[in-house]
C-alpha cells in the first residue's frame, strides 16, 4: 500500500471547486430582501436521483489516517457542519478511474464558517473532527435506495464506489 502526506490547506471556492461548492454567505444581492429577511436562492446545486433526504452525523476524533475513500456516482452530497465545528474533508475530484489519482488527493480545513456540496463521482472519506467531537454535523442530500441510504453498505471497501 502507498502512503503519502498530505499538507491539509484552508478551504476556498478556488481550491474546491475541481471536488465541489461552498455552502456559504453568497458575495452578491439577496434575491428576496424585506423586513428581518434575506434569502438567496440557489447558492448550491444539488443534483440527485431518487429522492434526497437529509441524515445526521456524529463524528469523533480519530487518526488522521484516510485507508479508504467512496463516491457517489448518481448523486450529489453535502456536509453542513454546526455550531463551527472545524473539520478535516479528504477528497479527490471525480474520476472514471476505479480509484482516485494519489496526486490529486488533498485534504481541506472547514473552519466552521461553512458547508460543502461535493459533486457526483468526487472521491471523498469521512470527514475528521479537529476538535475532540463533532456530535452535531448536518449531512444532506443522499440517495435512498432499497430501504438504505446508497452511499452505507455493510461492508466499506478500499476505494469503494457506490452504488455499487
Amino acid at each position: 500500500m502507498n502512503t503519502i502526506r498530505i499538507i491539509p490547506i484552508p478551504i476556498s471556492h478556488k481550491n474546491f471547486s475541481a471536488c465541489g461548492q461552498l455552502i456559504t454567505s453568497p458575495p452578491k444581492e439577496p434575491d428576496v430582501q424585506k423586513e428581518g429577511i434575506s434569502f438567496w436562492d440557489q447558492v448550491v446545486t444539488c443534483n440527485i436521483e431518487g429522492k434526497p433526504d437529509i441524515g445526521f452525523l456524529a463524528l469523533k476524533k480519530r487518526a488522521l489516517r484516510v485507508s479508504e475513500m467512496e463516491r457517489h456516482i448518481t448523486h450529489t452530497q453535502g456536509f453542513i457542519p454546526l455550531n463551527g465545528a472545524k473539520l478535516l474533508f479528504v477528497a479527490a475530484p471525480p474520476s472514471k478511474e476505479s480509484k482516485p489519482k494519489l496526486s490529486a488527493i488533498k485534504a481541506y480545513i472547514l473552519d466552521g464558517s461553512c458547508g460543502i456540496m461535493i459533486h457526483k463521482g468526487t472521491w471523498h472519506d469521512i470527514l475528521y473532527p479537529l476538535d475532540s467531537q463533532c456530535q452535531d454535523h448536518n449531512h444532506t442530500a443522499r440517495r435512498h435506495q432499497q430501504g438504505r441510504h446508497a452511499c452505507c453498505g455493510s461492508r466499506r471497501m478500499p476505494w469503494s464506489q457506490y452504488p455499487s
